[in-house]
């Protein structure tokens, strides 16, 4: 009865994440292998590329400060932006990061590696 029950366990179990999966997998690991090269991904361990791929949530406020890029009249001396600054530090974290979603349509996201973030 116990192997049966373990027999059964372990059909259950390759059905529910690998055959019940298969057909979709194949499509999507062909068409993500379209885009990025075996060689490479084969170089990353798991959370690292999944930090290259999809990038990992950006919160150091000081360094975007440092770091954004102004266009035109502006200048990080410019009285408009000394005031943004002054309003943006005093937003929350969930505040700054609902800020930075509203603005942009997506959470600022840095790779893997950079320390930068370039603002336009």
């Amino acid at each position: 009865m116990i192997l049966f029950w373990k027999e059964f366990v372990d059909t259950y179990i390759d059905y529910a994440f690998n055959k019940s999966v298969e057909k979709v997998f194949e499509e999507f690991k062909r068409g993500f292998f379209k885009v990025c090269s075996r060689d490479g991904v084969e170089f990353f361990q798991p959370e690292e590329l999944r930090g290259v791929m999809v990038g990992q949530e950006f919160t150091d406020w000081n360094v975007m400060k440092q770091n954004t890029v102004y266009e035109g009249e502006y200048s990080e001396t410019h009285p408009t932006i000394i005031t943004f600054w002054e309003v943006f530090d005093e937003l929350t974290e969930d505040e700054k990061k609902r800020f930075l979603w509203c603005g942009t349509d997506r959470i600022a996201k840095v790779r893997v590696g950079c320390t930068q973030y370039r603002g336009k």
